[in-house]
Protein backbone atom coordinates (compact mmCIF):
# COMPACT_ATOMS: atom_id res chain seq x y z
CA UNK A 1 0.00 0.00 0.00
CA UNK A 2 1.23 3.40 -0.70
CA UNK A 3 0.08 6.60 -0.31
CA UNK A 4 1.76 10.27 -1.50
CA UNK A 5 1.05 13.52 -0.25
CA UNK A 6 2.61 16.96 -2.12
CA UNK A 7 3.21 20.35 -1.12
CA UNK A 8 5.31 22.08 -3.58
CA UNK A 9 5.10 25.71 -6.19
CA UNK A 10 4.70 23.92 -9.25
CA UNK A 11 3.14 19.93 -8.10
CA UNK A 12 6.16 18.66 -10.76
CA UNK A 13 5.86 15.81 -12.34
CA UNK A 14 9.40 15.30 -11.07
CA UNK A 15 8.00 15.56 -7.32
CA UNK A 16 5.65 12.39 -8.34
CA UNK A 17 8.16 10.32 -10.31
CA UNK A 18 10.30 10.71 -7.13
CA UNK A 19 8.08 9.68 -4.45
CA UNK A 20 6.56 6.91 -6.85
CA UNK A 21 8.97 5.67 -9.12
CA UNK A 22 12.09 3.36 -7.51
CA UNK A 23 14.18 4.03 -10.39
CA UNK A 24 14.14 7.68 -9.72
CA UNK A 25 15.03 6.61 -5.43
CA UNK A 26 17.89 5.01 -6.70
CA UNK A 27 19.01 7.73 -9.08
CA UNK A 28 19.21 10.19 -6.44
CA UNK A 29 20.81 7.20 -4.30
CA UNK A 30 23.48 6.69 -6.86
CA UNK A 31 24.25 10.26 -6.30
CA UNK A 32 24.22 10.44 -2.84
CA UNK A 33 21.60 12.74 -2.36
CA UNK A 34 19.60 10.06 0.10
CA UNK A 35 19.31 10.24 3.39
CA UNK A 36 17.50 7.59 5.47
CA UNK A 37 16.47 7.24 9.00
CA UNK A 38 15.83 3.71 10.22
CA UNK A 39 14.35 2.76 13.35
CA UNK A 40 15.24 -0.12 15.36
CA UNK A 41 11.73 -1.14 17.67
CA UNK A 42 13.81 -3.92 19.22
CA UNK A 43 16.81 -1.28 20.79
CA UNK A 44 14.69 1.78 19.88
CA UNK A 45 17.42 3.91 18.29
CA UNK A 46 16.77 6.21 15.02
CA UNK A 47 20.02 5.62 12.82
CA UNK A 48 21.06 7.16 9.40
CA UNK A 49 22.63 5.53 6.44
CA UNK A 50 22.82 6.50 2.89
CA UNK A 51 22.87 2.93 2.20
CA UNK A 52 19.68 2.01 0.28
CA UNK A 53 19.56 -1.90 0.89
CA UNK A 54 15.83 -3.11 2.16
CA UNK A 55 16.84 -6.47 2.19
CA UNK A 56 19.52 -6.67 4.36
CA UNK A 57 19.87 -3.93 7.44
CA UNK A 58 23.33 -3.85 8.51
CA UNK A 59 22.99 -1.97 11.69
CA UNK A 60 26.45 -2.54 12.62
CA UNK A 61 27.61 -0.60 10.47
CA UNK A 62 25.01 2.74 10.25
CA UNK A 63 25.12 5.30 13.07
CA UNK A 64 22.68 5.91 16.09
CA UNK A 65 21.40 9.50 16.42
CA UNK A 66 18.82 9.29 18.39
CA UNK A 67 17.34 7.08 21.30
CA UNK A 68 13.92 7.57 21.25
CA UNK A 69 13.49 5.02 24.34
CA UNK A 70 15.93 7.48 26.42
CA UNK A 71 13.70 10.75 24.16
CA UNK A 72 10.18 9.31 26.11
CA UNK A 73 12.11 8.70 29.96
CA UNK A 74 13.32 12.58 29.18
CA UNK A 75 10.08 13.85 28.73
CA UNK A 76 8.64 12.19 31.38
CA UNK A 77 11.20 13.47 33.57
CA UNK A 78 10.98 17.11 32.04
CA UNK A 79 7.54 16.99 32.66
CA UNK A 80 7.68 16.34 36.38
CA UNK A 81 10.68 18.62 36.49
CA UNK A 82 13.35 16.72 37.24
CA UNK A 83 16.00 17.22 34.69
CA UNK A 84 17.60 20.38 33.07
CA UNK A 85 15.37 21.66 30.66
CA UNK A 86 18.31 22.41 28.16
CA UNK A 87 19.73 18.77 28.89
CA UNK A 88 16.19 17.73 28.33
CA UNK A 89 16.55 19.38 24.46
CA UNK A 90 19.64 16.77 23.98
CA UNK A 91 20.05 14.17 26.44
CA UNK A 92 18.42 11.85 24.28
CA UNK A 93 20.78 12.47 21.23
CA UNK A 94 24.45 10.64 20.89
CA UNK A 95 26.81 12.64 21.68
CA UNK A 96 28.27 12.61 17.86
CA UNK A 97 25.37 14.36 16.18
CA UNK A 98 24.80 16.81 19.11
CA UNK A 99 26.57 19.95 17.81
CA UNK A 100 24.52 19.47 14.44
CA UNK A 101 21.40 19.41 16.36
CA UNK A 102 22.07 22.48 18.20
CA UNK A 103 23.23 24.11 14.85
CA UNK A 104 20.57 22.71 13.30
CA UNK A 105 18.04 24.26 16.63
CA UNK A 106 19.19 27.56 16.11
CA UNK A 107 19.08 27.94 12.57
CA UNK A 108 15.68 26.28 13.38
CA UNK A 109 14.43 29.20 15.47
CA UNK A 110 16.37 32.61 13.80
CA UNK A 111 13.98 31.41 10.47
CA UNK A 112 11.01 30.75 12.27
CA UNK A 113 9.88 28.10 9.50
CA UNK A 114 8.19 24.93 9.84
CA UNK A 115 10.39 23.07 8.36
CA UNK A 116 14.22 23.26 7.27
CA UNK A 117 16.00 21.19 4.22
CA UNK A 118 19.19 22.41 3.83
CA UNK A 119 21.83 19.47 3.36
CA UNK A 120 23.72 21.06 6.51
CA UNK A 121 21.91 19.13 8.98
CA UNK A 122 21.16 16.12 6.66
CA UNK A 123 21.04 13.78 9.74
CA UNK A 124 19.49 15.42 11.80
CA UNK A 125 16.46 16.62 9.82
CA UNK A 126 15.92 12.95 8.51
CA UNK A 127 15.38 11.67 12.14
CA UNK A 128 13.82 14.15 13.70
CA UNK A 129 11.28 13.82 10.94
CA UNK A 130 11.17 9.84 11.64
CA UNK A 131 11.11 10.53 15.06
CA UNK A 132 8.15 12.94 14.82
CA UNK A 133 6.21 10.39 12.86
CA UNK A 134 6.79 7.60 15.48
CA UNK A 135 5.46 10.03 18.62
CA UNK A 136 2.30 10.92 15.99
CA UNK A 137 1.32 7.14 15.57
CA UNK A 138 1.45 6.69 19.26
CA UNK A 139 -1.09 9.54 19.61
CA UNK A 140 -2.88 8.55 17.09
CA UNK A 141 -3.07 5.10 18.07
CA UNK A 142 -5.28 6.35 21.03
CA UNK A 143 -8.14 6.67 18.81
CA UNK A 144 -8.07 3.39 17.50
CA UNK A 145 -8.01 1.87 20.92
CA UNK A 146 -8.33 -2.21 19.12
CA UNK A 147 -4.41 -1.22 18.28
CA UNK A 148 -4.04 -2.02 21.73
CA UNK A 149 -4.94 -5.53 22.18
CA UNK A 150 -2.33 -7.39 20.69
CA UNK A 151 0.14 -9.17 21.67
CA UNK A 152 3.35 -7.47 20.82
CA UNK A 153 6.11 -8.66 19.23
CA UNK A 154 9.26 -6.32 17.89
CA UNK A 155 11.82 -7.28 15.42
CA UNK A 156 14.90 -5.46 13.81
CA UNK A 157 15.36 -7.40 10.12
CA UNK A 158 13.19 -8.19 6.89
CA UNK A 159 13.81 -12.66 6.55
CA UNK A 160 10.85 -14.76 6.91
CA UNK A 161 9.82 -14.58 11.03
CA UNK A 162 9.56 -17.86 12.21
CA UNK A 163 7.05 -18.18 15.19
CA UNK A 164 7.24 -21.48 16.65
CA UNK A 165 4.95 -22.66 19.02
CA UNK A 166 3.95 -25.53 21.83
CA UNK A 167 0.80 -27.14 21.16
CA UNK A 168 0.36 -29.49 24.67
CA UNK A 169 -2.16 -32.33 22.66
CA UNK A 170 -0.83 -34.90 25.55
CA UNK A 171 -1.57 -33.27 29.15
CA UNK A 172 -1.30 -36.85 30.87
CA UNK A 173 2.33 -36.96 29.68
CA UNK A 174 3.85 -37.22 33.74
CA UNK A 175 3.50 -40.36 34.76
CA UNK A 176 3.38 -41.00 38.76
CA UNK A 177 4.50 -44.17 40.31
CA UNK A 178 7.75 -44.56 38.85
CA UNK A 179 10.23 -47.43 40.41
CA UNK A 180 13.47 -46.73 40.99
CA UNK A 181 15.90 -47.22 37.98
CA UNK A 182 12.58 -47.66 35.85
CA UNK A 183 13.53 -45.65 32.28
CA UNK A 184 11.62 -42.40 32.03
CA UNK A 185 9.04 -42.55 29.35
CA UNK A 186 9.75 -39.55 26.28
CA UNK A 187 6.60 -39.53 24.17
CA UNK A 188 3.35 -37.67 24.15
CA UNK A 189 4.83 -34.48 24.79
CA UNK A 190 2.90 -32.79 22.63
CA UNK A 191 4.20 -30.44 19.33
CA UNK A 192 5.45 -27.92 17.71
CA UNK A 193 4.03 -25.98 14.83
CA UNK A 194 5.40 -22.50 13.33
CA UNK A 195 4.00 -19.86 11.27
CA UNK A 196 6.10 -18.13 8.76
CA UNK A 197 5.45 -14.77 8.65
CA UNK A 198 6.65 -12.23 5.71
CA UNK A 199 6.37 -8.62 7.20
CA UNK A 200 4.18 -6.22 5.07
CA UNK A 201 5.73 -2.73 3.08
CA UNK A 202 3.79 0.34 3.89
CA UNK A 203 4.71 3.57 2.36
CA UNK A 204 3.99 7.01 1.97
CA UNK A 205 5.60 10.23 0.96
CA UNK A 206 5.44 14.26 0.73
CA UNK A 207 7.25 16.82 -1.04
CA UNK A 208 8.18 20.63 0.40
CA UNK A 209 9.91 23.37 -1.72
CA UNK A 210 11.31 26.23 -0.07
CA UNK A 211 8.81 28.89 -1.17
CA UNK A 212 5.99 27.45 0.63
CA UNK A 213 6.98 25.74 3.84
CA UNK A 214 9.31 29.45 4.47
CA UNK A 215 5.77 31.29 4.34
CA UNK A 216 3.91 32.58 6.99
CA UNK A 217 1.14 30.14 6.83
CA UNK A 218 -1.96 29.80 9.35
CA UNK A 219 -1.03 26.01 10.04
CA UNK A 220 1.73 24.31 10.31
CA UNK A 221 2.28 22.72 6.67
CA UNK A 222 4.50 19.68 7.35
CA UNK A 223 2.89 18.97 11.04
CA UNK A 224 -0.17 18.57 9.22
CA UNK A 225 0.95 16.32 6.44
CA UNK A 226 3.03 14.42 9.11
CA UNK A 227 -0.39 13.87 11.30
CA UNK A 228 -2.06 12.55 7.57
CA UNK A 229 1.05 10.46 7.18
CA UNK A 230 0.95 8.96 10.89
CA UNK A 231 -3.07 8.61 10.82
CA UNK A 232 -2.49 6.52 7.99
CA UNK A 233 -0.02 4.34 8.94
CA UNK A 234 -2.02 3.43 12.14
CA UNK A 235 -5.16 3.23 10.22
CA UNK A 236 -3.62 0.76 7.98
CA UNK A 237 -2.64 -1.77 11.42
CA UNK A 238 -5.89 -1.19 12.73
CA UNK A 239 -7.93 -2.29 9.80
CA UNK A 240 -5.81 -5.30 9.50
CA UNK A 241 -7.16 -6.46 13.36
CA UNK A 242 -10.90 -5.18 12.05
CA UNK A 243 -10.37 -7.64 9.46
CA UNK A 244 -8.92 -10.42 11.34
CA UNK A 245 -12.11 -10.61 14.28
CA UNK A 246 -14.60 -11.93 12.32
CA UNK A 247 -12.18 -15.22 11.52
CA UNK A 248 -13.40 -16.34 15.13
CA UNK A 249 -16.08 -19.48 15.13
CA UNK A 250 -19.24 -17.92 15.44
CA UNK A 251 -21.63 -19.07 18.88
CA UNK A 252 -24.93 -18.29 19.01
CA UNK A 253 -26.75 -16.66 22.38
CA UNK A 254 -29.16 -19.57 23.60
CA UNK A 255 -31.26 -16.52 24.70
CA UNK A 256 -34.24 -15.15 22.98
CA UNK A 257 -35.15 -11.53 22.41
CA UNK A 258 -31.07 -9.92 22.67
CA UNK A 259 -29.51 -8.60 26.20
CA UNK A 260 -31.63 -5.21 25.71
CA UNK A 261 -35.03 -6.84 26.71
CA UNK A 262 -36.89 -7.10 29.56
CA UNK A 263 -40.74 -7.47 30.57
CA UNK A 264 -43.13 -4.85 30.08
CA UNK A 265 -44.17 -2.82 33.01
CA UNK A 266 -41.47 -4.33 34.95
CA UNK A 267 -37.36 -3.25 35.16
CA UNK A 268 -36.71 -7.31 35.34
CA UNK A 269 -34.51 -8.28 32.09
CA UNK A 270 -35.52 -11.56 30.21
CA UNK A 271 -31.97 -12.65 29.42
CA UNK A 272 -28.55 -13.16 31.07
CA UNK A 273 -25.70 -11.64 29.47
CA UNK A 274 -23.19 -13.65 31.93
CA UNK A 275 -24.52 -16.97 30.72
CA UNK A 276 -23.77 -16.01 27.22
CA UNK A 277 -20.14 -14.65 27.60
CA UNK A 278 -19.05 -17.78 30.15
CA UNK A 279 -20.48 -19.73 27.72
CA UNK A 280 -17.92 -18.57 25.31
CA UNK A 281 -15.38 -18.68 28.12
CA UNK A 282 -15.57 -22.62 28.97
CA UNK A 283 -16.07 -23.63 24.90
CA UNK A 284 -12.20 -21.62 24.37
CA UNK A 285 -10.36 -22.33 27.78
CA UNK A 286 -11.60 -26.03 27.17
CA UNK A 287 -8.09 -26.65 25.01
CA UNK A 288 -6.11 -25.07 28.38
CA UNK A 289 -4.33 -23.20 25.96
CA UNK A 290 -6.60 -20.24 25.68
CA UNK A 291 -7.19 -17.94 28.48
CA UNK A 292 -9.83 -15.91 27.06
CA UNK A 293 -9.59 -12.17 28.72
CA UNK A 294 -10.99 -10.03 25.95
CA UNK A 295 -14.07 -8.66 24.87
CA UNK A 296 -14.99 -6.48 21.94
CA UNK A 297 -18.41 -4.71 20.80
CA UNK A 298 -19.88 -1.41 20.22
CA UNK A 299 -21.20 0.36 22.32
CA UNK A 300 -24.92 -0.26 22.00
CA UNK A 301 -23.86 -3.91 23.20
CA UNK A 302 -22.22 -2.76 26.16
CA UNK A 303 -25.00 -0.31 27.32
CA UNK A 304 -27.24 -3.10 26.85
CA UNK A 305 -24.88 -5.19 29.21
CA UNK A 306 -24.74 -2.88 32.14
CA UNK A 307 -28.17 -1.68 31.82
CA UNK A 308 -29.19 -5.43 31.93
CA UNK A 309 -30.71 -6.06 35.41
CA UNK A 310 -28.81 -9.03 35.63
CA UNK A 311 -25.92 -7.35 35.53
CA UNK A 312 -26.30 -3.80 37.29
CA UNK A 313 -29.18 -5.20 39.71
CA UNK A 314 -33.07 -4.36 39.74
CA UNK A 315 -32.35 -0.69 42.30
CA UNK A 316 -28.92 0.24 40.94
CA UNK A 317 -28.41 3.60 38.65
CA UNK A 318 -27.09 1.75 34.95
CA UNK A 319 -24.03 3.65 34.79
CA UNK A 320 -23.20 3.09 38.93
CA UNK A 321 -21.11 0.44 38.12
CA UNK A 322 -19.05 1.61 35.15
CA UNK A 323 -18.47 5.24 36.23
CA UNK A 324 -15.06 6.23 35.96
CA UNK A 325 -13.97 3.15 34.23
CA UNK A 326 -14.19 3.86 30.86
CA UNK A 327 -11.10 5.79 29.13
CA UNK A 328 -10.79 6.16 25.49
CA UNK A 329 -13.79 3.65 24.31
CA UNK A 330 -12.21 0.56 27.17
CA UNK A 331 -13.69 -0.35 30.36
CA UNK A 332 -11.21 -2.07 32.56
CA UNK A 333 -12.30 -5.20 34.72
CA UNK A 334 -15.77 -4.83 33.27
CA UNK A 335 -18.37 -6.11 36.37
CA UNK A 336 -19.16 -9.42 36.82
CA UNK A 337 -16.71 -10.56 34.99
CA UNK A 338 -13.40 -11.72 36.91
CA UNK A 339 -11.64 -13.00 33.72
CA UNK A 340 -12.19 -10.20 31.58
CA UNK A 341 -9.30 -7.90 31.83
CA UNK A 342 -10.89 -5.10 29.43
CA UNK A 343 -14.13 -4.69 27.23
CA UNK A 344 -13.57 -2.69 24.09
CA UNK A 345 -16.27 -0.53 22.67
CA UNK A 346 -15.65 0.50 18.96
CA UNK A 347 -17.64 1.40 16.61
CA UNK A 348 -16.39 -0.19 13.40
CA UNK A 349 -18.13 -3.71 15.04
CA UNK A 350 -21.30 -4.80 13.87
CA UNK A 351 -24.05 -4.33 16.07
CA UNK A 352 -25.82 -7.47 18.08
CA UNK A 353 -22.20 -9.18 18.08
CA UNK A 354 -19.23 -9.25 20.74
CA UNK A 355 -16.23 -10.88 19.82
CA UNK A 356 -14.49 -13.14 23.36
CA UNK A 357 -11.04 -13.62 23.00
CA UNK A 358 -7.40 -13.99 24.62
CA UNK A 359 -6.01 -11.09 23.61
CA UNK A 360 -2.74 -13.22 22.02
CA UNK A 361 -5.30 -14.56 19.35
CA UNK A 362 -3.61 -11.75 17.82
CA UNK A 363 0.43 -10.89 17.47
CA UNK A 364 1.04 -7.30 16.05
CA UNK A 365 4.59 -7.88 14.82
CA UNK A 366 6.47 -4.12 14.60
CA UNK A 367 9.37 -4.32 12.28
CA UNK A 368 11.89 -1.61 11.46
CA UNK A 369 10.92 1.84 10.11
CA UNK A 370 12.71 3.80 7.44
CA UNK A 371 12.59 7.59 6.88
CA UNK A 372 13.80 8.69 3.24
CA UNK A 373 15.58 12.64 2.33
CA UNK A 374 15.59 12.98 -0.44
CA UNK A 375 17.20 16.12 -2.00
CA UNK A 376 16.64 16.95 -5.49
CA UNK A 377 18.73 18.98 -8.14
CA UNK A 378 17.11 22.31 -6.78
CA UNK A 379 18.51 22.68 -3.14
CA UNK A 380 15.38 24.45 -2.28
CA UNK A 381 13.27 20.78 -2.56
CA UNK A 382 13.17 18.06 -0.09
CA UNK A 383 11.51 15.06 -0.72
CA UNK A 384 10.04 12.40 2.45
CA UNK A 385 9.35 8.73 2.40
CA UNK A 386 8.47 6.96 4.95
CA UNK A 387 8.08 2.97 4.13
CA UNK A 388 7.59 0.57 7.68
CA UNK A 389 7.34 -2.96 8.55
CA UNK A 390 4.64 -4.88 10.26
CA UNK A 391 1.78 -7.22 10.20
CA UNK A 392 -1.39 -8.34 12.06
CA UNK A 393 -1.43 -12.36 12.07
CA UNK A 394 -2.95 -15.49 13.73
CA UNK A 395 -0.71 -17.83 14.84
CA UNK A 396 -2.22 -21.17 13.32
CA UNK A 397 -2.33 -22.64 17.10
CA UNK A 398 -4.68 -19.70 18.28
CA UNK A 399 -7.23 -19.60 15.45
CA UNK A 400 -10.03 -21.07 17.87
CA UNK A 401 -8.85 -18.63 21.15
CA UNK A 402 -12.04 -16.94 20.70
CA UNK A 403 -15.81 -16.87 19.60
CA UNK A 404 -17.67 -14.06 17.92
CA UNK A 405 -20.58 -14.01 19.98
CA UNK A 406 -23.98 -13.42 17.72
CA UNK A 407 -28.14 -12.90 18.03
CA UNK A 408 -27.09 -10.83 21.47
Amino acid sequence: MAQSYYWSGDNSSEYKQALTTGDKIKKYSDRGMVQSAIYNPVDKNIYVTTDGNEKYLDWSNYSKVINHGRYNEVKALSAAGKIDKDKAAYDFIYPEFQDQALRYYESYKAKGAAVLTSTEFPQITVSTVSQALINKQSLVAQKYNLLSIPEKITVNDLSTLVLPEYNNTNPSSVRVGYKENEPIETSGYGVFTQTNVNLKKAGAGMAFTEEFYMKNTTVDIQSLILDKIALDFATARYNRIVTKLPNLTDLASTQTGGWASFTAGTSDSNTKPYNDINAVRVAVNSDKLAQVDTIVSNMQQFIDFYQNSWVKGVFTAPDARVAGQEINGIVRNPPGIIWASAWYTNEDIAANKAYVFDHRFLLDIEGPRKTQQINTYNPDQTIFIQKEWFDIVTPSTRTGWGRELTNI
